[in-house]
């Protein structure tokens, strides 16, 4: 069979030649395939190297203080580093060092983005337009919280394992009971106080009631009261029928109207001789002469006046008088009629007396008289014969005018004369209108006790409205107390239960009167009854209103005028005539009546009188209870409660003063990598009122034991963190409690300046066996080497300045160590006899407003936080302090203090200043955003290394930088392929004479 190999005429080499190109061509190709496959792992090893050397340039004296891995803070320095050590690495491997420099200065030129050619057996090529290079990574540096927290997580894994934090937890689970403890009390005294503050407040208000109630009740309105109104009210039309029909008929148009009397017209007057002057004779016949003309006139006037005769049985006397008047006073007739009959006498009896004495030759002397109207003698002649002329004439006048019984003149005045006597008494007003003032007077004071019973009325409705409400508050309070006593299992509830026990009993001492005697439905029951008789009176006040005089509000009539006025009578219809005249009267009476009064009834429901008829319970509680009450009193019992509500102030005034440290800010460095963050300022709880502490321990423990028993691996990170920082910056105690574990924990407030002072040396010790002054990493934590030495960890805490945060720090730790203390105090003291008697005493003189449980509550809670206030100064001076006391351990009790201050030795039971920032710290990296904190903490490195430990590197976390990528994108020249023997066969086959292509991207970081 082998003979088909031999000889066969050339074939064989025929073949060969045939098949040798193309073999030549496909080895080539796997020569250039395997370079390209060669090439990948080549750059992918270059590039890893070039990341590596970026990663050496750490920064060391970052390392060296912090244990945080990043790299330089200046470019230009980094790649001197890169240099060096690229340099070294390839010398180690038996390069030559001219060679070795030469590759050196290669890779920097790709690190510094400078491309040139490579030539070697692979001929790998960066692509057109791109270069190969090496950057840091965004949000890579330690400006990034994320970065700060792996990188203090990987510190402190080589530190400290999972079991160097359990002290940690071991301590917060011992205390995390007291903790919850002091919560529940918290809850439980803010509690009990909200029950005996509701209790204070229902107080106020029911004596509010009671005030507006006893207003109502001294108005004096009862069911006869009541009863008397409506009879007056149901009279008032007859009255007032009386009033207007007097006011018509004799009062109307009677005012100002002329008294008639007979006067003297000086018929039988004489003048003395001295009195006249016979040489004036002729002037006294021209005078006689005169008036006599003008009598005459009058007279004639007079007597032709009409309607002036009188029929008594017809007419109404005044008004009879009331029509002669009008008539007579028309063109003034009768006074002129009087004034001129004595003109006329007066002249003729002095003419008379002259002629008396007069001779007869002057008697005989002739006179001329002017012409007179009226007169029958004129002319010239003898005076004798003109006097006797004009006696004759007057004699006659006098006898038909003047003495005549018959003339109009008497006549008339005599029946006005009689008239008026009899009835000036019946035309005054005065007797009207004081009854009209009387009527008025009543109905506004029946008026004005309604409405003055009503104010008082609705002011005791509205308050008893909110006496109700406040009673179901006190209630409601009560029960919330009575479970919250009933469902915690604190030593501080046991004792509230018992005293709950004592309130409810009927025959105990301590049985809350207002528990039982102000409840809604009795306060109800009152408010009802109070509003019912509100109703009634409103009725009575309605009706009050509704009689009216002719449209008129008898309220409104408060004189005859306003009668008179409102009346709206005729004149023209007030006639003499005595039928027409008591028609009148009659018809023009308006009246309007109501009949709201004749619907009102008082019933067992709505009577007057509270305190005689069907009593409501709360109605005599609360008269029996603010008998004889002095405001007086009150006032000094209240100020006695606030005095006992500040008498501690002074002691709590300086608790969140903190001690004397740096007074640089972080807070106001530019760059802080916490910067986007806003501060987290808490005012902190220095104060008395157990709402705000109570509030704040259920913020800061809800869940807190539940957060404790998660599994420690789960907080491993949390507790890493918190170690770093307590253990690598400082705090406002850092010194203080520094010295007191170097003096062995026997210090008091008393010794510590002493004690402190004695191992000064020892605290500034860099002996690295002395470990209370240094960190982690062995630096001194001083003010050397920290920028705002003292104010570190509260500002990573709280963000805010070094004063807001002690601040914050304090009245937290204030509050924590003041709902810790509020069961011991109240163990103490709530039993005290002192406290219990001046209690009572207050209670007594306040009438209840200040309960005396109130008034121990409140000085219970200042001596809490007095006791709280110097637990604060024994953590402010290093000393730690007895997380739960007993109630014999409180040293600020009602009595003083109960014992000097002991020595508080080092112990797990005790908490430290640094201790509860542990606490703190935990709740909030647990609870709240830990990138703050981590930001924060980033905030304090910077400054640290920025300002104190390297203060001319212009240190930033942002170029602190912890991650690289490195990119390149290249390409890879045929070797074989491009030989004269193959490149027929690929021509057109390669692009640009590229074989292979390589996308490089890698990051790397500490």
């Amino acid at each position: 069979m082998l003979q088909i190999f031999r000889k066969k005429d050339g074939a064989v080499t025929v073949f060969l030649t045939i098949i040798l190109v193309p073999m030549i061509v496909i080895s080539c190709l796997f020569v250039d395939a395997c370079r390209a496959k060669l090439a990948s792992s080549v750059v992918s090893s270059a590039g890893d190297l070039t990341l590596n050397t970026a990663l050496t340039q750490y920064d060391s004296v970052l390392n060296d203080y912090y244990g945080l891995m990043a790299s330089s803070q200046s470019v230009d320095e980094f790649l001197t580093h890169a240099d060096e050590y690229f340099q070294a690495c390839i010398t180690s491997q038996g390069v030559d060092a001219d060679t070795g420099r030469e590759w050196a200065d290669r890779v920097s030129n790709i690190l510094t983005g400078e491309t040139q050619d490579i030539s070697d057996l692979l001929q790998i090529e960066e692509q057109d337009q791109t270069k190969f290079t090496i950057k840091t990574v965004e949000n890579g540096t330690l400006e990034n919280p994320a970065v700060v927290k792996k990188e203090i997580v990987e510190f402190m894994k080589y530190r400290a394992p999972i079991d160097g934090v359990s002290e940690l937890i071991d301590k917060f689970k011992n205390a995390s009971r007291d903790l919850e403890n002091a919560r529940k009390n918290a809850d439980l005294v803010d509690k009990k106080e909200k029950f005996y503050d509701s209790e204070s407040e229902l107080l106020k208000k029911a004596k509010a009631a009671n005030d507006a109630i006893q207003a109502y009740v001294a108005v004096g309105l009862t069911d006869t009261s009541v009863e008397e109104i409506k009879n007056a009210l149901m009279n008032a039309e007859s009255e007032y029928r009386e009033l207007h029909k007097k006011m018509v008929k004799d009062l109307y148009n009677t005012q100002g109207i002329s008294e008639y009397k007979k006067v003297d017209l000086y018929e039988n007057w004489t003048p003395k001789p001295e009195e006249v002057n016979k040489a004036q004779v002729n002037g006294y016949i021209n005078n006689a002469a005169d008036t006599m003309e003008d009598f005459v006139d009058v007279a004639n006037r007079f007597e032709a006046v009409p309607d002036l005769g009188y029929n008594k049985n017809e007419f109404y006397n005044i008004q009879y008088w009331v029509s002669c008047d009008s008539i007579l006073k028309q063109n003034n007739i009768y006074s002129t009629y009087v004034q001129k009959a004595q003109s006329m006498c007066q002249n003729m009896a002095k003419l008379k007396v002259v002629m008396d004495q007069l001779t007869d030759e002057e008697k005989a002397e002739t006179y001329n008289l002017k012409s007179y109207r009226n007169i029958e003698l004129v002319g010239s002649g003898t005076r004798s014969e003109l006097y006797e002329s004009l006696k004759a004439q007057y004699d006659e006048l006098k006898r038909e005018y003047i003495t005549n019984p018959n003339s109009q003149y008497n006549y008339i005045t005599e029946i006005l004369e009689e008239i008026s006597s009899a009835n000036k008494d019946n035309i005054s007003i005065l007797e009207t209108d004081n009854k009209i003032r009387e009527l008025n007077t009543t109905f506004k004071k029946y008026n004005s006790d309604c409405e003055r019973a009503m104010n008082a009325l609705s002011g005791a409705v509205t308050e008893l409205e909110a006496v109700k409400t406040l009673s179901e508050q006190f209630q409601q309070s009560y029960e919330i107390w009575k479970n919250a006593a009933n469902s915690y299992d604190t030593q501080l509830a046991e004792q509230d239960r018992a005293q709950i026990a004592e309130i409810e009993s009927m025959d105990s001492d301590e049985r809350d009167d207002v528990l039982q005697n102000a409840k809604p439905e009795k306060v109800q029951e009152l408010h009802d009854r109070l509003n019912n008789i509100n109703s009634l009176l409103g009725s009575i006040k309605k009706g009050i209103g509704e009689y009216k005089y002719n449209g008129v509000s008898l309220l409104n009539i408060d004189s005859y005028e306003k009668m008179k006025s409102s009346s709206a009578v005729n004149p023209s219809k007030i006639t003499k005539n005595k039928t027409e005249l008591e028609s009148y009267a009659e018809s023009s009476f308006k009246f309007q009546k109501s009949d709201t009064l004749t619907k009102t009834s008082i019933t067992d429901k709505n009577n007057p009188a509270i305190e005689k008829v069907n009593t409501p319970d709360f109605y005599n509680w609360l008269k029996q209870k603010f008998k004889d009450y002095d405001e007086t009193k009150i006032e000094e019992q209240k100020n006695k409660k606030d005095e006992a509500a500040h008498k501690y102030d002074g002691e709590i005034a300086d608790v969140t003063t903190p001690n004397s440290n740096s007074q640089e800010e972080i807070k106001d460095l530019s760059d802080r990598p916490a910067a986007q963050y806003a501060s987290d300022k808490e005012e902190g709880i220095v104060s008395t009122n157990v709402s705000q502490i109570s509030a704040k321990m259920s913020t800061l423990f809800k869940d807190f034991s539940g957060t404790l028993n998660r599994a420690a691996v789960d907080l491993r990170d949390d507790l890493y963190f918190m170690d770093y920082v307590m253990n690598m910056f400082s705090y406002d105690t850092f010194e203080n409690e520094a010295k007191y574990k170097l003096c062995g924990g026997d210090v008091n407030l008393q010794n510590y300046s002493g004690k402190y002072s004695g191992v000064d040396s020892q605290w500034k010790s860099e002996d690295v066996k002395v470990t209370v002054n240094k960190t982690l990493t062995n630096k001194m934590i001083n003010s050397t080497n920290n920028y705002s030495y003292g104010n570190e960890v509260e500002y990573i805490l709280y963000g805010g300045s070094n004063l807001d945060n002690k601040v914050s720090a304090y009245g937290t730790i204030f509050g924590i160590r003041y709902a810790l203390n509020l069961a011991p105090e109240f163990q103490y003291n709530w039993k005290d006899a002192g406290l219990s008697g001046i209690a009572d005493a207050v209670a007594t003189a306040s009438y209840g407003i200040v309960p005396a449980p109130l008034f121990k509550l409140v000085v219970i809670l200042g001596l809490t936080a007095a006791e709280s206030a110097r637990d604060i100064r024994y953590l402010k001076h290093g000393i730690p302090v007895k997380l739960m006391k007993a109630k014999d351990e409180v040293e600020v009790v009602y009595t003083g203090y109960t014992r000097a201050a002991d020595t508080h030795p080092l112990s797990l039971a005790a908490f430290s200043y640094s201790d509860y920032l542990k606490l703190i710290f935990f709740i909030k990296i647990t609870t709240q955003d830990e990138y703050m904190l981590y930001a924060r903490t980033a905030d304090v490195i910077q400054a640290n290394m920025s300002k104190n430990i390297t203060p001319d590197t212009g240190f930033l976390m942002k170029k602190a930088n912890v991650y690289y990528s490195a990119e390149a994108s290249l390409k890879i020249a045929p070797l074989m392929l491009d030989l004269p023997i193959t490149s027929g066969y690929t021509e057109g086959k390669l692009t640009d004479g590229i074989i292979g292509r390589i996308t490089y991207k890698a990051y790397r970081g500490y």
